[in-house]
């Protein structure tokens, strides 16, 4: 027999309806025209960004651990991604 004060924290009392949106992942590129690479002396340049969990919009706190992990840990870090692609 479990006492009064014990609440499963299964039961149906800790359900919870939760809506949110997710920007899990946002990437740029740009090909330098070929005019401008001839006069630095290369073949092309590519530049790129990208960014990596960038926003989670939702009705409550305990959505930002959306990598499903246990409610415990910490939410899934935010990353940034730079490059240069210089042909030659």
């Amino acid at each position: 027999i479990v006492s009064p004060g014990y609440l499963n924290p299964l039961g149906h009392g800790y359900y919870k309806k939760v809506s949110y949106v997710q920007v899990k992942n946002i990437t740029f590129g740009y090909k330098l025209p070929h005019k401008i690479a001839k006069k630095v002396g290369v073949n092309g340049i590519d530049i790129n960004a990208s960014v990596n969990n960038l926003n989670t919009i939702s009705n409550i706190r305990e959505v930002l651990n959306y990598d499903n992990t246990w409610m415990a840990s910490y939410p899934t870090a935010r990353s940034y991604m730079f490059g240069l692609n210089v042909n030659f």
